[in-house]
């Protein structure tokens, strides 16, 4: 995804879980169910930008308070949006999927991608680069 080994594991990790999501939605999964594969999403989410979070701070990455913001101002929107899982209207949980998927994806290959950039250059600039993969730019 972004070229960076442990972040790109965390973002295969959220995407399978979002499947996952999805899938229990077309099996007609009850509502606990579907509560529980939204929390494992949303703790998820909040171990990978912890995590992402720790390593923008390690190498002094200028845009990591922007970055951050976006984090947490996810976050919100989907503590706000656990009623409609609560409420288990197929439609309501279909918008929730859909607006992870959208807002997932926009953040991984925009923010998270320069994030990679600036990883590798300093990564490059270090003379280490075992982390970070060749194929970003």
């Amino acid at each position: 995804m972004i070229g960076h080994l442990l972040l790109d594991s965390d973002h295969e990790r959220i995407v399978a879980l979002i499947n996952d999501l999805n899938d229990s939605i077309s099996s007609s999964a009850n509502c606990g169910r579907l509560m529980d594969k939204y929390c494992q999403i949303i703790d998820s989410l909040g171990e990978h930008f912890t995590r992402e979070e720790q390593i923008m701070i390690s190498v002094k990455y200028p845009e990591a308070d922007c970055h951050r913001k976006a984090h947490w101002h996810l976050f919100d929107q989907l503590t706000k949006m656990t009623h409609l899982l609560e409420c288990n209207a197929p439609m309501a949980v279909q918008n929730v999927i859909t607006f992870l998927n959208e807002w997932f994806f926009q953040h991984v290959m925009i923010s998270d991608k320069k994030l990679a950039a600036h990883l590798l250059h300093q990564l490059e600039g270090a003379g280490r680069y075992n982390v970070i993969s060749s194929n970003v730019k």
